[in-house]
């Protein structure tokens, strides 16, 4: 398992959601 990668992965969802969230403001 590549937890690195796996970060990775939970940033761009993390940050696709925030942005998505900041344009719903």
């Amino acid at each position: 398992m590549d937890i690195s990668r796996l970060l990775m992965d939970f940033e761009d969802i993390y940050f696709d959601f925030h942005m998505q969230v900041v344009d719903g403001l």
